[in-house]
């Protein structure tokens, strides 16, 4: 699992027409969507794959986005978004904060590729 799926164990919670939903245990499944990546690639030369991911303790957060120009990564730890939630008056909430790493992630996905 660590090596082709990237996490102690993932399983599909939940599939569209173009996306799906993978928990996980303890880290992402990048190497999982790396694989994807270069699989759909073969079949389609523009394909553009988003990975985003959080920790449910807030440990790590991430994203990753797959186009034409290979990979553009970016995950953040603990550390980083304790020092944006010290930044904000009055965070407190695990739904709030939850919130707040969304919308950044979010925005680095924008800024990829």
């Amino acid at each position: 699992m660590y090596e082709h799926v990237g996490a102690k164990w993932a399983y599909v919670d939940d599939v569209e027409d173009n996306w799906f939903m993978i928990v996980s245990a303890w880290s992402s499944i990048f190497p999982f969507v790396q694989q994807l990546g270069y699989h759909l690639e073969t079949l389609d030369p523009s394909v553009r794959i988003e990975l985003t991911y959080i920790d449910e303790c807030h440990n790590f957060a991430g994203a990753a986005v797959f186009t034409e120009n290979g990979w553009d990564v970016k995950e953040e730890d603990h550390t980083f978004f304790e020092n944006v939630f010290d930044q904000r008056e009055g965070i407190s909430l695990f739904v709030v904060k939850e919130d707040i790493i969304r919308d950044l992630i979010n925005s680095w996905v924008e800024e990829m590729n």
